[in-house]
């Protein structure tokens, strides 16, 4: 998968989490960009506010430029 994404490695700490749903539920409203699949900004912002280290930093980032403007 990190050769599909063009992911590289980092000396220190992911960045990158990939996530293996246990419902159907992660795919309602879920997005196509560039042919990948992808959650729902809400799923997404859902799941980063649980993450550890900076994910609550990136759900806020995703609240401000792209949640709140498509409201």
């Amino acid at each position: 998968m990190a050769d599909i994404l063009k992911l590289k490695k980092a000396p220190s700490g992911a960045n990158v989490t990939l996530l293996a749903p246990y419902d159907e539920g992660v795919y309602y409203d879920s997005r196509e960009l560039n042919g990948i699949q992808m959650a729902s900004p809400i799923q997404v912002y859902l799941d980063l506010m649980s993450a550890r280290g900076r994910g609550e930093e990136a759900a806020e980032e995703l609240m401000q430029k792209v949640i709140r403007p498509a409201w």
